[in-house]
């Protein structure tokens, strides 16, 4: 009768679940097509920094103007004391004009045309009235917090990006176009706001820099020009909570989900792996559909709880094992376990703070390794993933269940509760809305190839060090 009921639930889970994979499928295949409208990159420089470039290099602003225009600038942003000249050097080199506004210093928006496109200093709309009269175009910068943007059209919403002054001199030209790139690339950000770095003997490095993201940009199929209209319009913006909520529970659940299932119907530690992975896969596709709204995808709103997302399987899925396990609870599997424990626990606790945050601080060697990823991978895999969770996960999984390493089945359980890590990972790549799907998809594919040859290299050796 029990193994009849089971059968009952297992027909009956799969079923809802293949139905909710067809929607969710649906939803993301509209939403491939709308991020693919984004196509056009749009390098925009200030005009006050474009003449204190022309002061170093003797020529005239205009003629600045027009060096970083064949460099690959296409838009000018204005201050209120450069509007008149920025907006005639702007007309006459054929760039696009993005007025700046600092309520601060007493900023209005009357003298501006309708449906301009507005920098708001600290993404502070002061006079929503105006804005929505005008038909005003807000640039949405990254990084800060936005304050008045409720009722604002979404497609009046363009995305920014930019590097704060007090980072400026920190990083170098190679560095701040791989950020501007990053941001390009990775979360299809339209507006790319450069800013110059300033010296007698290296201000033309600032024409090489622009024209080094311009080129790159150019060379992976991206259009050059205005970046007017954001093609972001899924979803209605409402029941906004809702959706945050159900995003929560199924970044929750389908880890949980992805193990147990696996454990219970598959056997040896390959084919659970596979089992794990691909239900993890599903849960962040099934989060991405719920969460493929506008508001999301240009950060208007953004998933909660990612710590915890990240965290509460892991814990959960630990107090399992060692419950299910506490007869193994030996003198020597205790000290091997307890060691294995704080190593992993300083690294899962790294891992978990640093996910979701822009201002982390990296490694020295991170920078470097994240590069080489980009440039290999483009879609960027996972380090969490690919170098602690799936390694972990198969190896803890051929440990916990082969005979001959039954005097580890404490060591087994840490490294199998570190590899649910992994599986918590690829959910939450996709609750990160403002990153295309396709990208995270391939992330996740990414990291599951190389972390199942870490997880094979680490059997193999765990097994010719035991019969050795």
């Amino acid at each position: 009768m029990e193994k009849r009921t089971e059968k009952a639930l297992l027909i009956t889970g799969s079923a809802c679940l293949a139905a909710a994979l067809v929607w969710a499928v649906f939803i993301s295949a509209g939403r491939v097509r709308v991020e693919r409208q984004l196509d056009t990159f749009d390098l925009a420089a200030a005009y006050s920094d474009v003449k204190t470039l022309s002061s170093f290099s003797g020529k005239s602003p205009g003629a600045e103007t027009g060096i970083l225009k064949g460099a690959g600038i296409t838009s000018l942003i204005l201050e209120p004391a450069d509007r008149e000249e920025g907006e005639a050097a702007a007309r006459k080199n054929g760039l696009g004009i993005i007025y700046k506004s600092d309520n601060e210093k007493g900023d209005r928006l009357s003298g501006l045309p309708d449906g301009a496109r507005v920098l708001f200093v600290n993404n502070l709309i002061y006079d929503k009235t105006r804005v929505l009269s005008k038909g005003l175009k807000p640039c949405l910068l990254e990084l800060y917090r936005p304050v008045g943007y409720e009722g604002i059209p979404f497609e009046n919403i363009l995305t920014a990006h930019t590097v704060k002054d007090r980072e400026l001199d920190k990083l170098s030209f190679p560095k701040l176009r791989d950020r501007f790139l990053r941001a390009r690339f990775e979360r299809r950000i339209g507006i790319l706001y450069v800013k110059f770095k300033y010296s007698d003997a290296g201000y033309l490095e600032n024409e090489s820099f622009v024209t080094g993201i311009s080129a790159a940009l150019k060379g992976a199929g991206e259009k050059p020009g205005v970046f007017n209209s954001n093609p972001y319009l899924l979803g209605s913006g409402g029941h906004i909570r809702t959706k945050q909520y159900a995003a929560f529970f199924i970044a929750l659940f389908f880890p949980l989900l992805a193990f147990f299932a696996g454990m219970r119907y598959f056997k040896g530690p390959y084919a659970r792996f596979f089992a794990m992975f691909l239900l993890s896969l599903a849960g962040g596709i099934l989060v991405s559909a719920v969460i493929s709204d506008t508001v999301f995808m240009i950060k208007l709103e953004q998933f909660g709880g990612v710590k915890y997302s990240l965290s509460l399987p892991v814990a959960l899925v630990l107090a399992y094992l060692v419950s299910k396990n506490r007869g193994e609870f030996t003198r020597r599997g205790l000290a091997l376990a307890g060691g294995l424990a704080v190593l992993f626990a300083v690294i899962f606790a790294v891992a978990s703070v640093r996910s979701g945050n822009f201002n982390a601080p990296l490694f020295p060697f991170e920078e470097s390794f994240r590069g080489f990823l980009e440039n290999v991978f483009r879609a960027r895999p996972r380090a969490k993933e690919f170098l602690i969770g799936y390694p972990c996960l198969l190896l803890g999984l051929n440990m916990l269940y082969e005979e001959r390493f039954k005097d580890f089945r404490l060591p087994a359980v840490i490294l199998v509760s570190v590899g649910v890590f992994g599986l918590t990972s690829v959910v939450n790549t996709f609750c990160h809305a403002h990153i295309p799907f396709l990208m995270s998809v391939l992330r996740s594919v990414y990291g599951a190839v190389l972390g199942l040859l870490g997880g094979a290299v680490l059997i193999r050796l765990s097994r010719l060090l035991r019969r050795s």
